[in-house]
């Protein structure tokens, strides 16, 4: 009861009065947003399940525009028509909000999951709620300071929000005067534009980490390895997560804390649910794949390596790769994941439904987000008005960008053969070297054989060249 008495005497105000956004959930990117929402000047009706976490904010943050509420009731009568309400909940919980908002809502107003949500429940919903209230599936990206000062977001749908649109916009990050704020049409477009950022991220991350890693251990000075970073960056590589690998480089210096950290990586599932999707639609994500194994792998991994008898490799004297190697690496991996996620893209487009613009998508990557990169503007305009399907037709992307793709692929030779010769560790790089091998090679690839064999014990068939036909070949003599 002390609790109420407080909510109510000090922090809560009227509830008669009309706020212009709801949000609900109060974890680290609900508050966030709520804060940024009200630094632009926006009036906010905030909720949380848990009173005392909604008590604890409001105290922290007391500010005219920010009124919060222990009952539903209470914070759906204290919005606006038609109401818009922020859903910055775990994906776990959204479906019994849903219900029970479908019974508190009129069917003018907007319920916007901005949470992890998987893009074909996403799809379901749209249609399960449809005259309940008018749901949007919004992917945010950012972490804790995008939301707090500007995070990328994209919304889907298959009419466009536009009052949503327009009350996200003031808080959205920008480049340069534009939004970093897009809308896909088509019901869960929104969550799966923001699964395929995450699912790049995973790779770019790991990447990132076969390439600092494999320095470590060919015994660069880690200051060497920072002016390197720093020198991609100045060559066009700068990205916000390059960025702060810098800086977790340069903390460690001072504090010497990797070495204390569990060689072990988590996650929350959005890379593998991407990898999923590749699986049951057959287009291939191999890096991704590898970046989201590695991850589920390293748990195992450093458990065999704390087992007694675990057996050293040591690795020959070895010059570590220029920034050069580096560049060209960085470069075509980059590009390799961005070909590998445009494929699905396209899959989305020509089976769901989907009217996925991929200039849109490289534009509002360009900041508020954790695949933020310098390069990204320069993808957005190569895709500006342009069949996109065509451009990916034999990888293309890589060829638009990497002209001189022979000499790229002799330092990312030469950066696999430091990383064997070293016994480093670099799934999704060698992914790289087999997918541009796959991709531009002259030499056979070995399919043929595998025709072969399914006949053979199978009567499955093999394609002869020049022929759209089956046909059966008689192995045994």
């Amino acid at each position: 009861m002390i609790l109420r008495e407080l909510i109510n005497e000090v922090l809560y105000q009227t509830k008669y009065m009309t706020n212009r956004v709801g949000i609900f959930g109060l974890s680290t990117m609900g508050k966030n947003l709520a804060l940024n929402f009200v630094d632009k000047g926006v009036t906010v009706s905030v909720f949380n399940r848990t009173p005392s976490v909604t008590y604890s904010f409001l105290k922290e943050n007391q500010h005219p525009n920010l009124v919060g509420f222990e009952n539903l009731n209470d914070f759906i009568s204290s919005l606006e028509r038609p109401r818009i309400i922020l859903l910055l909940i775990k994906s776990e919980a959204v479906e019994v909000v849903l219900n029970e908002l479908s019974k508190l809502l009129d069917s003018e107003d907007y319920v916007v999951d901005l949470g992890n949500s998987y893009f074909l429940d996403s799809r379901d919903r749209h249609q399960r709620y449809r005259n309940k209230f008018n749901f949007v599936d919004c992917g945010i990206s950012g972490g804790e300071e995008g939301a707090r000062h500007g995070p990328s977001l994209v919304l889907g749908g298959s009419n466009f929000p536009a009052q949503v649109f327009d009350v996200l916009k003031l808080v959205s990050a920008r480049f340069g005067d534009e939004f970093c704020l897009g809308y896909f049409e088509g019901d869960g477009a929104g969550h799966f534009v923001k699964m395929i950022h995450n699912a790049i991220e995973y790779a770019v991350m790991q990447s990132l980490t076969e390439i600092i890693t494999l320095l470590f251990n060919l015994k660069e000075e880690q200051a060497e390895i920072i002016q390197k970073l720093r020198e991609l960056e100045h060559r066009g590589m700068s990205s916000y997560l390059l960025g702060i690998c810098i800086n977790i480089l340069e903390y460690d210096l001072e504090n010497r804390i990797l070495h204390r950290i569990v060689d072990e990586a988590g996650q929350k599932g959005t890379g593998k649910w991407c990898s999923q999707v590749s699986l049951d639609w057959g287009v291939g994500v191999p890096s991704i794949t590898c970046a989201v194994e590695a991850r589920q792998l390293s748990t195992y991994f450093n458990s065999l390596r704390s087992s007694p008898g675990i057996k050293v490799f040591n690795n020959s004297v070895l010059k570590p790769p220029s920034v050069e190697i580096l560049y060209d690496v960085l470069n075509l991996c980059y590009l390799c994941f961005y070909d590998q996620a445009l494929r699905l893209i396209a899959h989305a487009n020509r089976n769901l439904g989907y009217k996925i613009d991929v200039s849109l998508v490289f534009k509002v990557w360009r900041a508020g987000c954790i695949l933020a990169a310098s390069h990204l503007n320069q993808l957005s305009q190569m895709f500006h008005n342009s069949n996109y399907l065509d451009l990916l037709s034999n990888m293309n992307l890589v060829e638009r960008f990497s002209p001189s793709i022979q000499d790229k692929f002799r330092s990312l030779t030469h950066f696999v053969n430091c990383v064997s010769d070293s016994y480093s560790y670099a799934p999704v790089i060698f992914s790289v070297y087999n997918y541009l091998l796959g991709a531009f090679s002259n030499k056979r690839l070995g399919f043929s054989l595998i025709q072969a064999m399914r006949d053979f014990f199978g009567r499955h068939g093999v394609y002869l060249d020049g022929s759209g036909q089956l046909t059966n070949i008689e192995w045994k003599k």
